[in-house]
């Protein structure tokens, strides 16, 4: 866990990476590392899967984007305030490599 606050974040355009890699996933804002931390090797943290044993890393599956303003369920309260709508997102560019050796 970690964050990197970004007090522009609604209304300025910023660059935000993942370089994600066969042992660990690196997230960045504008070039610049957010410090997080993780367990998921050490066999007892959020990345345990008793049927795959210790040191379970799932994230070596294929995934895919979602890029949406999600609006409900109970991470953000049962209240949603109306005054935050209509409400947008605005994505310049995506753009997405494969890293190679």
């Amino acid at each position: 866990s970690g964050s990197l606050p970004v007090s522009d974040a609604t209304t300025a355009f910023h660059v935000y990476a993942v370089e994600w890699g066969p042992e660990d996933m690196r997230f960045f804002i504008d070039d610049r590392l957010v410090p997080i931390s993780t367990n998921a090797f050490s066999g007892t943290g959020a990345y345990r899967n008793p049927e795959q044993g210790p040191g379970y890393w799932p994230f070596d599956q294929d995934f895919h984007f979602l890029f949406n303003i999600a609006v409900g369920g109970n991470w953000g309260g049962p209240d949603i305030d109306p005054s935050a709508f209509p409400a947008r997102m605005l994505i310049d560019y995506v753009r997405v490599y494969e890293w190679s050796e």
